[in-house]
C-alpha cells in the first residue's frame, strides 16, 4: 500500500511536457517552392506561413493561420472602419426617423418649423443688409472726403484714415455676414425639402408635386384673384388663405399722422378679420388693387402693388408672399399692408 503511494506521487511530479513526449506531434507547411514538408519544428524562414499540426498518425489536429502582410492588415482595418461607419449612419438615419414621426403629426407641422425658423432667418438677413447699406454709404462718403483732400493737394489727416480703414473692414465684414445668412437659408430650405419628402415617405402619403417657375406664377396670379374676389366680397373664407405660422404686419397711421408698427400671426390675422369685415361691410370699405406684380422668392411668390381704399381715399403699398404647401393647397405666408384711420 505504501509502495503504491509512492509511485502516485512520483508520476505527479513528472513534468507535462515528458508525459506527452509518449505522444509525437509534427508540423507540416509549405516551402517557397510550393514543397509540402513536415519536421518536429517549423524553419524560422516559414514560420509566419500556414501550418499545420499532426498526431503521430498524420491527422490534423490544429492549422494555424499564415500571418498577414501589413497590406492585408491595413486592408483590413480599413473595411472594419467602413463597416462601423456604415452601421453608425445607418443607426443615425434611423433615429432621424423616428424623431421626424414622432415629433411631426403631419407635414403641415414640419413646414411651419421651417416658416418659423425661415422668418428668424429673413429678420437677421434685413438688418444685417441695411447695416450693411449704411456702412456703404459712409464709406463712400468718407472716399469722396479723402479724394478731395487729395485733390486740393492736401494728405487726409490720421483721423480720417483710421475711420476710412475701419469701414472698409466693415462692409467686408458686413459683406460676409449677408453671404452667410442668404447661404443659411438656402441650406435650411434644403434640409426642411429632404425631411419634408422622407416624413411623407415614412407616412405612406403621395410624393410632393412641384411646379416649375412658370406654373408657380400661373398659379400664384389665380390665387391673388381669389384672393381679391373674396375681399371684395367680405367673404369670411378669405381667412382660411392665410397660414396660421404667416407673419402680418400693419403699418397703422391714426388721424393725427402718427405711426405704429403692429405685428400679428397668420391665426391672430384671421380672427380679426372675421370680426372687422362685418364692420367693413356696412361701412362698404372696398379696396381696389393695381400694379401688381409676381417674383420668385425661393419656392413662393412675391406678390406687390398699390392698394386704394375707396372709403378713406388711401393709396398704399402691399406685399404677399404666397405658395403652396407640400400638399398643394396655397396659403399667404407674409403680408406687409398699411392702413389709415
Amino acid at each position: 500500500m505504501r509502495t503504491s503511494l509512492v509511485a502516485v506521487l512520483v508520476l505527479a511530479l513528472i513534468p507535462a511536457a515528458a508525459i506527452g513526449q509518449a505522444k509525437k506531434k509534427m508540423v507540416c507547411w509549405t516551402d517557397d517552392n510550393g514543397v509540402r514538408a513536415c519536421g518536429d519544428t517549423v524553419p524560422p524562414q516559414y514560420a509566419k506561413k500556414e501550418r499545420e499540426i499532426r498526431n503521430e498518425q498524420g491527422v490534423v489536429i490544429d492549422t494555424k493561420a499564415r500571418e498577414k502582410t501589413p497590406e492585408e492588415l491595413a486592408a483590413e482595418a480599413k473595411a472594419a472602419e467602413a463597416a462601423k461607419l456604415a452601421k453608425d449612419a445607418a443607426e443615425q438615419a434611423a433615429g432621424y426617423d423616428r424623431y421626424l414621426t414622432q415629433s411631426f403629426s403631419k407635414v403641415t407641422d414640419l413646414e411651419a418649423a421651417r416658416d418659423e425658423r425661415l422668418i428668424t432667418i429673413k429678420g437677421r438677413l434685413s438688418l444685417a443688409e441695411r447695416s450693411l447699406s449704411d456702412s456703404e454709404k459712409t464709406l463712400a462718403d468718407l472716399r469722396k472726403r479723402t479724394e478731395n483732400a487729395r485733390a486740393e493737394g492736401k494728405e487726409p489727416d490720421a483721423k480720417l484714415t483710421k475711420t476710412l480703414k475701419e469701414f472698409e473692414t466693415g462692409v467686408a465684414e458686413g459683406q460676409a455676414a449677408v453671404s452667410a445668412l442668404k447661404v443659411e437659408r438656402v441650406n435650411l430650405l434644403a434640409k426642411y425639402e429632404k425631411d419634408i419628402a422622407r416624413y411623407r415617405e415614412l407616412r405612406g402619403l403621395p410624393v410632393e408635386v412641384k411646379l416649375d417657375n412658370t406654373a408657380l406664377i400661373a398659379a400664384a396670379q389665380e390665387f391673388f384673384a381669389k384672393y381679391v374676389a373674396l375681399t371684395k366680397a367680405f367673404d369670411p373664407k378669405l381667412t382660411e388663405l392665410y397660414a396660421p405660422t404667416a407673419a402680418i404686419s400693419n403699418r397703422r397711421t391714426d388721424t393725427k399722422g402718427m405711426t405704429k408698427e403692429l405685428g400679428f400671426t397668420g391665426r391672430d390675422w384671421r380672427k380679426r378679420l372675421r370680426e372687422a369685415m362685418p364692420v367693413a361691410q356696412e361701412r362698404k370699405d372696398l379696396s381696389t388693387f393695381s400694379e401688381v406684380r409676381y417674383a420668385l422668392e425661393d419656392y413662393r411668390v412675391r406678390v406687390t402693388g398699390t392698394r386704394f381704399s375707396e372709403l378713406k381715399k388711401f393709396a398704399s403699398p402691399f406685399v404677399l408672399l404666397v405658395g403652396p404647401n407640400s400638399d398643394g393647397r396655397w396659403f399667404i405666408y407674409e403680408e406687409r399692408i398699411e392702413t389709415k384711420e
